[in-house]
């Protein structure tokens, strides 16, 4: 049956608007759904695909879920000031555009949210203390999910510009009813936290595996490959667990990725879904990106708008 929104004149949603429509739990059920769908073969996933341009490069992520919406994202690597994203969601039936957003709010509340549903599998019940390495727009992201999913007791922020540092954590200390404090290192945010989210641009380590406690769990968003990576091979060695959202993307790097290089053992999310883990060790999640969720998410969000008559 073809959708009621395919029936209609496509939306274009800004960032502004996904900001204020889109709740953390939603967003993790609906990432959450993808998983699974991915697992049993419903959400068609490949690798992202890039062209190479003058000063950077073009890249696509693509996918398609069934019965729902197939799509794509694209963004550039320019670092110009302006760069924007764009997002597509299809309607399968009839091919029609169903939603478009143009910005990067998708992007980053899609990785949120699968953070948030390895945060809820693999973070300790307990209230935890968490260490967020980094002070950009993804680090806030995962603190945006994981303060859904599991009861913050306090949080402590690194970053190595002390004044960005200070204003980010003062900003998410406004935001949260938890205490949020800025750390004088990368070692005093680590040291005694339960979760650790790393969410760098840096091309190197930013923790040594010895700082962490042994029981701890560790998110990791930024770099992971072969000679540019912000953790090193000893953090995955020293892993009781090591998840990843996409098996397809971390195979699929070029240079390979430190994990696949190493040869280290590395499980599916969605596969621990069902059945969360119940040892306390040293736990890793390798966020790279599951294509095709952020088309899912954004028909779902453009759904939920018209339910609200938004």
């Amino acid at each position: 049956m073809e959708s009621e929104l395919a029936k209609r004149p496509f939306r274009v949603f800004t960032d502004d608007e996904i900001s204020d429509l889109l709740r953390p739990e939603d967003a993790i059920a609906w990432m959450r759904e993808a998983l699974l769908a991915e697992r049993e073969g419903r959400l068609i996933s490949p690798a992202r695909v890039s062209a190479m341009l003058d000063s950077g490069k073009l890249v696509l992520t693509a996918g398609s879920m069934a019965g729902a919406a197939y799509g794509y994202r694209v963004y550039d690597t320019m670092g110009l000031p302006g760069s924007e994203q764009i997002v597509v969601a299809h309607d399968p039936q009839t091919g029609a555009v169903l939603a478009i957003a143009v910005g990067s709010e998708v992007g980053l509340r899609r990785t949120a949210a699968i953070g948030g549903v390895a945060h809820d599998v693999l973070a300790p019940r307990c209230p935890v203390t968490v260490a967020v390495i980094g002070a950009g727009n993804q680090a806030k992201g995962q603190l945006w999910a994981l303060q859904a999913v599991r009861e913050v007791a306090g949080v402590k922020l690194f970053s190595r510009d002390p004044a960005r540092r200070d204003a980010v954590a003062k900003s998410l200390d406004d935001m949260y009813a938890f205490p949020v404090h800025g750390a004088s290192s990368a070692r005093d945010a680590v040291e005694a936290a339960d979760v650790v989210v790393l969410a760098t641009n840096s091309g190197v380590p930013v923790i040594r595996t010895e700082w962490l406690r042994r029981d701890a769990y560790v998110a990791t968003l930024g770099p992971k490959q072969i000679g540019r990576s912000e953790y090193d091979e000893e953090l995955l060695r020293a892993a009781d667990i090591i998840v990843t959202d996409s098996i397809t993307q971390l195979n699929g790097y070029h240079p390979p990725a430190v994990a696949v290089q190493s040869g280290i053992d590395i499980g599916s999310l969605a596969d621990l879904i069902a059945s969360p883990p119940e040892s306390a060790g040293l736990r890793v999640y390798l966020s790279v990106g599951l294509s095709g969720t952020e088309p899912y998410l954004l028909h779902r969000l453009a759904l939920h708008a018209e339910t609200l008559g938004r």
